[in-house]
């Protein structure tokens, strides 16, 4: 980092001096790091430098958590807060390529300059977790799983407290190289006002029975041409969702366990590609208007696909839950319809991981894990929670203002069951997926069976390139 930039740097240092423990983990992730009774402390607190690009939704968040995971300690640290001057986006690769970070990149830049001046973060938070896959190419990044396996029992049960699909999705060939700070999991909001007067039972009194072929049912009774001419207008969805959670709901996978080999091309996993197509075809996901100011928005009177109240209304948007205002709303949410299990698509959205020139390591993970769990309170939106326990208290204390009852229950039973692409390749999968499957299939142009060939071998190509 030169100098105007680190001038420009702004640094909050939070330290509390010991007391009472607080959070999650109450300071017991520190006694095996330190490897000495946590009440008998030899030394000062030890600071711990944080690295990261502010914004509205993440500084505020991340200044509290902070604060809680210092006091939490019992003042063996202090978690400074470095702020990286805003750069440039992480460039993604083409097929096959992983993302690359471009010159300049403020963190990169910053970890470099602090590895060569001996004096660099400890830590590193990312807007974008797949940036992991890019700083390991660099170096920049140290694995977790030895310092995960030295901690005590309350604090392994802090990181098992999360998402598995989130941990899982900030994995490589085995080894952790990252905690999630914020995660939301692929869900159905669905209008009540659409479904009631459709005669629709609505998903959560469906239970079991919220299945692909109740969905089908619902989706083709909710798409409606009032006038005949040809053209709906009301449709059943926005959005198809990801063809990564129809692969998973219909029981197939897309990479083997191993991260070897890809498993599209398997019968089960073309069934979930044939359903997720099938949405398209069957004319019951709505297209936006050409060159359209505003292709879709959220109000008080419901979905619509374009500028309410002319635009068409859309009965279920499938995707992350909306941040927009609830109270007296008809959008309600629900789980994604079973398949062969329950199973949704996870989007990671921050991560903070361990920079490789981090100070005392083990006790600079234990401080990380603690900021993961104390930071997850703060955010504004609970449903952003990657902690089912966090999720689930967030949500009592909503009283019930923002999400009923079978709403929480389905954004926990969401987080649960859901599922990462693997890190390093995740970025390059997806574009695999859009390339050969997700495009192809809408226009008409390739069956499911050839789509999932064509994207196996695409995969399979990545994966052999990342295994070198």
């Amino acid at each position: 980092m030169g100098e105007g930039d680190r001038r420009r740097t702004r640094r909050k240092v939070f330290a509390l001096a010991p007391a009472a423990s607080v959070g999650a983990l109450a300071a017991c992730a520190l006694p095996d790091a330190w490897g000495r009774d946590r009440r008998a402390p030899t030394r000062g607190p030890v600071r711990f430098t944080v690295l990261y690009v502010p914004s509205p939704r993440l500084t505020a968040p991340l200044e509290q958590g902070a604060r809680a995971a210092a006091q939490a300690s019992g003042g063996r640290y202090e978690v400074v807060l470095e702020q990286a001057p805003p750069g440039p986006l992480p460039i993604p690769g083409g097929e096959g390529q992983p993302m690359t970070l471009p010159p300049g990149s403020p963190l990169v830049s910053a970890l470099h300059a602090g590895a060569a001046g001996g004096a660099g973060a400890d830590m590193v938070v990312l807007h974008r977790p797949d940036e992991i896959g890019a700083m390991l190419g660099e170096g920049l990044v140290r694995g977790l799983e030895q310092y995960v396996r030295s901690q005590g029992k309350q604090a392994r049960e802090a990181l098992e407290g999360f998402s598995a699909g989130a941990v899982e999705g900030l994995r490589d060939r085995g080894e952790l190289y990252g905690v999630p700070l914020s995660a939301t999991a692929e869900v159905v909001e669905y209008d009540t006002q659409l479904f009631d007067a459709a005669g629709l039972t609505r998903p959560p009194r469906l239970g079991a029975g919220w299945t692909w072929d109740a969905f089908l049912e619902a989706a083709r009774r909710l798409t409606i041409d009032l006038d005949a001419d040809g053209t709906p207008d009301q449709y059943a969805l926005f959005s198809p969702g990801s063809v990564e959670g129809w692969i998973w709901r219909a029981g197939g996978e897309i990479v083997s366990a191993d991260g070897r080999r890809s498993l599209v091309a398997d019968p089960a996993a073309v069934a979930g590609i044939a359903q997720h197509a099938h949405l398209r075809s069957a004319g019951l996901v709505g297209v936006p208007r050409p060159n359209a100011t505003r292709p879709f928005q959220f109000t008080p009177a419901g979905a619509f696909l374009g500028e309410a109240p002319h635009a068409p209304r859309v009965a279920m948007v499938l995707g992350s839950p909306s941040a927009a205002a609830r109270i007296n709303w008809p959008l309600r949410i629900a789980e994604l319809p079973r398949g062969r299990r329950r199973a949704t698509a996870l989007r990671l959205e921050v991560a903070v991981a361990l920079s490789a020139g981090a100070r005392e390591p083990a006790a600079a993970y234990a401080a990380l894990l603690s900021l993961a769990v104390e930071t997850q309170p703060f955010f504004p939106t609970p449903a952003r929670a990657p902690a089912v326990a966090q999720l689930q208290r967030s949500l009592e204390a909503t009283g019930g203002s923002r999400w009923d009852d079978d709403e929480a229950e389905a954004l926990v039973n969401s987080l649960r069951s859901g599922r990462s692409l693997p890190l390093v390749s995740a970025q390059a999968v997806k574009q695999a997926l859009t390339m050969h499957v997700t495009g192809p299939v809408a226009q008409g142009q390739k069956t499911p069976e050839q789509a999932a060939r064509d994207a196996a071998a695409a995969i399979d190509e990545i994966l052999r390139a990342k295994h070198v």
